[in-house]
Order: structure tokens, then C-alpha cells, then sequence
């Protein structure tokens, strides 16, 4: 039974302004809907979830501010920091600048910039760390938010949108990072919006201005240093010895378990001196208008609930067109080259993976030739080569690899083809590991959780294996799942190997006692319907007859190399797509 979707709005009534060079933190209980908030003012939520405005440089020169303008002018510093942990605190800033500056700055415009920002943030002294992880030490917890956020000003945004910055670390991390925020806004003369949970003495002083959420709504917004007289005016002043801002929030979880639905009724009832503020917060939520009187301000960042009969979403003001969309930095090719750069400096910083996985390949390689070296012309090693044009398959993982795998193997087991053929396998090595890749690229896109991705993954290869051809032909699939043996990308390796062994050779003259242990006489053109009859001493086999036996022969080795192509071709533009919706999900 499919169940009802309830939508439940998080946010009311919820109005306010930053100014430029000020650091304005938004505190509020969990769950409470802070960075709701702070995704609507970064406009990262679609306007199909939200009504009201915001606005940049309130007054007569105001603006409803667009997503694609506001992406413009705005950098957004998440909760968890996703950094390369192979590259220095310089290099992962000089990235960023290369990235989002464009070629028309030099290259030492933007060290000079980069150099500025990392004394800006405090991270000289560990310019030339590396991030490090879990795995290899690095810098601390609030130096590596620090480079997080130095990413984010590389590019010179107007306004910076941090959700939790001080999450995870310790008061005096926590301190150095919100005094590097602070100096941020006063240098640069941008607007500060963070998240903020429980701050210390210390951060609370670096803070210009507060906004406390209650009930979904502004209960207050000023400075600090204000709260306390305002909690006091609602009849619950501020403990001796108490953090104000956590009786603040105490007070807030109070209110919202008292069923308060209109925290600012519930403010001037208070400050009214009503016997019963509870009551008359409740009287007045049923008269209460939508509308909103806004505050003429200019310099400011602006955010308010739309007036009543206003359409949702309407600008009050002026909305940017179509130019003032986000523009990128770089051209396709050039920015192409610069993750290829910065992915390279990581490969070659953490090579255990790659080793490994090039040193199983290789031994796997001499395993192979020192077990079946030079081996004699007989049906066993047919049927050698026919297993290894199906194991091959599986070992497709980069070009490098597949070049080594097949030199090591291709002339100690005599393989068949000459030059053409060997080339030909490691192409098609090559584009298997194309398509396994891209195949495991959109499972993880698509499965969130990494154990099921790993099930689902596994599953699948299993299955594309099972109806690939070789364990069972295409003959013996029912005809009720012959679609599987058509979608799997393996029938086509498999098949194209095996034709680019086969197909060559010349007819054997084979002894029966040799056929007689691997094959049933169903091959075309052998006598009986059973086994050979042991008194003939030799028979003619046609490898092409082995071909037709196993039922690869539908298409040609470049035809089945080109549906394999299409096919990864197809998988990687899936997962584009899916990315795509995820994407746009995360901002509904």
C-alpha cells in the first residue's frame, strides 16, 4: 500500500539581513531548520519548495536574486570537507585557482593570490603539508577547514555560505576557524553566513550578528551581546554562569513543546506584560497577516516571507536576465587537462593501489606462461585458449596493464594472430575495462550504500558472466531469457577474443582420444551422435566448426568490439544522467 507524502513545512516567517564585512550566524535547536535556511539563501533549493525573496543591496537599487546569479556571486563551504588528501595546502589552492580563475589570469597572478590567502587564513606554516586522512597524517581538523573555506575565496565571492564550520573541533580549532571567517569578511568587505551549534565565549565575540531560530521562525536576530536582555524579556533570563546562547536554545525546545506556533506573537505578548503569553501568541497567530513590511537597507543581504497576494517567487525589484547566469572559468579541453593534471599528481602520490594491482596482473601473466609454456597443438590447448579469451576479459584494467598482461602471455602460450591479433586483444582488454568501469561507476551512483553496491555490483557481473556465452551457449539460454545474453557486455568480449584466436587457424588433424575428453560429437561435420568411436585414429577439425559450436557466430570481432563500445558509451552517459538527477534532487 503506497503511502501519502505529507509536506510539512520547516520554515515561517523567517526574516533578516547581513551586511558586508560582518559574520552573521545562524543558531538554532536540531532539526530546527538552519541549513534549510542556509540553502535557500544560497538559493540550492528549488523554488518549487519555498516562497519569498532574497535580495541583494536592499533599497532602491534592490534585486531578487536568481540561482544562476547567485551561484555568481556566492561560494558555499559544506559540512564535510572533500579534499584531496595527496596534495599539499598549496597545491590544493593553486588548483582551485587554476580551476576557477581561467587562463586569462597568469600563473603568477594566482600564486600571488593563492599566497595572500593562505596568510590570510593563517596556513603558512603549513603551506607545503600535505592534507592528508585517515591513512597518512596531515593537517589538523581546523586547519583542513580552513583549507576547505580557502578553496571557496579563491575566487573572490561576495558572499560566503558556511554550513557547521566548527563542527568536529575542539574550542580553540573552532576559534582560529571562525577568527579566519571574520577576517575573511572584514578584508574583503564580503558577507559571512554560517551555521553555527554552541559556540564558546570566544566565537560568540567574533560573531556581528545573530539570528536564533525558534519554532521555524526569527525569534531574535541582533547582536550577541543582546540576547541575554531579550531572553530576559520573554521571563527567562540568563542563568549566572550560563552560556546564553544555550539557554537560548533551552529556551526555543521549550516553546516549541509548549505548541508556541508564532514565536514573534509569542515575543509581544511577552513584552506586553500578558498573564498568559502562550494564550495570546495563539489568539494572535489567528489574525495574524502574512504580509511584510521589508527594512530600506543598502550594502545588505536580504531575505524575507513574500507579502500576502504576492505570487511566489515574484521579484520585488529587479531580476538579472539571462547574462548574469554563472559563467565558467575555463573552456571544456582546458579544464578537462586540469583535473587530468590534479588526478595524475594524486595517482602518483598514492601508488600502493596501482602497484598492487599491477603486480597481481603480472604474476598472473608468468603464472600463465611458466604453467602452459610453448605447449604442444592439441584440443587441450584449444580449449586453453578458449578459457583465456574469457579470463582476459576480466583482467581488462588499464591500457598499461593490459599491454603488459598480453606481452607476458601472448607469445609463452602461443596465441594465435601474429601483430594484428595481439593489438587487437589489448584494444579489446582495453575497452572491457572501459565498459566494467563505467558499469561500476553508475552502480555507485545510483546505490548509496556501499555494501549494497557492492551486492548489487557483484550480482550483476555474475549474471552477465552466466549468460555471456560461455558456460552456457546462446543455444541452451530458454528463449524467455535470451535478452540477457544480449545485454551482457561479456558475450561481446568473450566472443570477440575467441574469433580473434580461432578464426585463423587451419584445419587440425586431431587424434580422437584427444577430442573425445573435451568435445561431444554435436560438432558439425563429426560422425555419431555421441562420443567418437575410439577405432578412428584421427579426424579433421575446422577450428571455425568450434566457433559455430559455441555460437559465436553472429557478428565479426570489430563488430562485437564496436557493440561493446556503444554499450560502455551507453553506461557512461546513464550515469551522466543520473548524476544529473542527483544533483538537481539535492536542491529540491
Amino acid at each position: 500500500m503506497r503511502q501519502k507524502r505529507v509536506r510539512r513545512q520547516i520554515l515561517t516567517g523567517v526574516t533578516g539581513e547581513a551586511r558586508s564585512g560582518e559574520v552573521t550566524a545562524i543558531m538554532g535547536a536540531s532539526g530546527g531548520g538552519k541549513t534549510t535556511l542556509l540553502n535557500i539563501l544560497a538559493q540550492r533549493i528549488s523554488s518549487g519548495r519555498r516562497k519569498g525573496t532574497v535580495e541583494l543591496d536592499a533599497g532602491e537599487g534592490a534585486v531578487a536574486v536568481s540561482g544562476g546569479m547567485m551561484r555568481r556571486v556566492s561560494a558555499y563551504v559544506m559540512q564535510d570537507d572533500i579534499l584531496y588528501t595527496s596534495l599539499t595546502v598549496r597545491e590544493t589552492l593553486m588548483y582551485a585557482a587554476e580551476l576557477r580563475l581561467g587562463p586569462q589570469l597568469s600563473w603568477r597572478a594566482k600564486e600571488d593570490k593563492v599566497a595572500r590567502l593562505i596568510d590570510l587564513l593563517g596556513l603558512a606554516k603549513v603551506a607545503e603539508t600535505l592534507i592528508g586522512g585517515e591513512r597518512k597524517r596531515g593537517v589538523s581538523g581546523g586547519e583542513r577547514k580552513r583549507v576547505a573555506i580557502g578553496v571557496e575565496m579563491v575566487s573572490d565571492p561576495k558572499i560566503l555560505y558556511l554550513d557547521e564550520p566548527t563542527s568536529g573541533l575542539d574550542s580553540t580549532n573552532a576559534f582560529r576557524v571562525v577568527r579566519a571567517i571574520k577576517s575573511v569578511a572584514v578584508q574583503t568587505e564580503s558577507i559571512s553566513v554560517m551555521v553555527i551549534h554552541q559556540p564558546s565565549y570566544r566565537v560568540l565575540c567574533l560573531i556581528d550578528k545573530l539570528l536564533l531560530l525558534g519554532v521555524g521562525q526569527t525569534a531574535y536576530l541582533g547582536p550577541p551581546a543582546g540576547l541575554p536582555d531579550f531572553l530576559s524579556s520573554l521571563g527567562s533570563p540568563v542563568p549566572e554562569g550560563s552560556n546564553s546562547t544555550e539557554h537560548g536554545l533551552d529556551v526555543m525546545a521549550v516553546l516549541q513543546a509548549q505548541g508556541v506556533a508564532d514565536i514573534q506573537a509569542y515575543v509581544q505578548a511577552c513584552k506586553a506584560g500578558a498573564a498568559n503569553p502562550v494564550l495570546a501568541a495563539r489568539k494572535a497567530l489567528e489574525v495574524k497577516s502574512d504580509a511584510v513590511t521589508p527594512k530600506s537597507s543598502m550594502g545588505k543581504l536580504v531575505w524575507r516571507q513574500p507579502s500576502k497576494g504576492q505570487p511566489d517567487d515574484e521579484p520585488q525589484k529587479t531580476v538579472r536576465k539571462e547574462k548574469d547566469r554563472p559563467e565558467f572559468a575555463n573552456g571544456w579541453f582546458w579544464e578537462l587537462w586540469l583535473l587530468t593534471k590534479r588526478a595524475t599528481v594524486n595517482v602518483m602520490r598514492t601508488p600502493a593501489q596501482y602497484l598492487l594491482r599491477l603486480v597481481l596482473i603480472l604474476v598472473t601473466g608468468l603464472l600463465l606462461a611458466i604453467l602452459f609454456w610453448r605447449p604442444k597443438e592439441t584440443v587441450p590447448t584449444v580449449t586453453v585458449r578458449h578459457y583465456f579469451s574469457r579470463l582476459f576479459t576480466s583482467h581488462g584494467r588499464l591500457l598499461l596493464v593490459a599491454l603488459l598482461l598480453t606481452a607476458v602471455s601472448w607469445w609463452s602460450i602461443s596465441l594465435a594472430g601474429g601483430t594484428e591479433g595481439f593489438l587487437f586483444m589489448v584494444v579489446a582488454y582495453f575497452v572491457m575495462f572501459f565498459v566494467a568501469k563505467g558499469m561500476a561507476t553508475c552502480i555507485s551512483v545510483c546505490v548509496k550504500d556501499i555494501v549494497l553496491g557492492y551486492a548489487l555490483a557483484i550480482s550483476i557481473m555474475s549474471y552477465c558472466f552466466l549468460v555471456s556465452g560461455f558456460y552456457v551457449t546462446r543455444t541452451q539460454i530458454p528463449s524467455v531469457l535470451i535478452w540477457l545474453h544480449y545485454l551482457s557486455p561479456f558475450k561481446y568480449a568473450y566472443e570477440a577474443l575467441a574469433i580473434n584466436q580461432f578464426a585463423r587457424l587451419e584445419p587440425w588433424y586431431l587424434n580422437v582420444k584427444d577430442i573425445t575428453a573435451y568435445l561431444p560429437s554435436t560438432i558439425p561435420s563429426l560422425p555419431d551422435s555421441g562420443r567418437l568411436p575410439r577405432i578412428v585414429t584421427a579426424h579433421s577439425f575446422n577450428t571455425t566448426q568450434l566457433l559455430m559450436w559455441r555460437s559465436v557466430d553472429q557478428l565479426g570481432k570489430w563488430e562485437c568490439l564496436a557493440v561493446l563500445l556503444v554499450f560502455g558509451l551507453a553506461v557512461y552517459l546513464l550515469t551522466y544522467v543520473m548524476l544529473v538527477r542527483l544533483q538537481r534532487s539535492k536542491h529540491k
